[in-house]
């Protein structure tokens, strides 16, 4: 299962104990129980690691890949 969080947005004023950051942990528990309940391995992408805060959600991991 791939879910590309790219598009999310970020707003670095605002406390760890945000809504977004709420909302963020909850899509990513419902989507872990997805994965877990149909034996499937969850990707998930946060696109290009530009801000300190993505390294909150994942374990950075660079595939390599170049689309043309």
């Amino acid at each position: 299962m791939f879910v590309d969080f790219i598009n999310i947005g970020y707003r670095k004023d605002i406390n760890a104990g945000s809504l977004g950051t709420m909302l963020m942990w909850k899509n990513l528990t419902a989507l872990y129980q997805e994965a877990a309940e149909n034996n499937l391995n969850l990707y998930y992408s946060y696109g290009m690691m530009s801000g300190e805060y993505k390294t909150r959600w994942c374990h950075p991991v660079s595939l390599g890949r170049s689309i043309i």
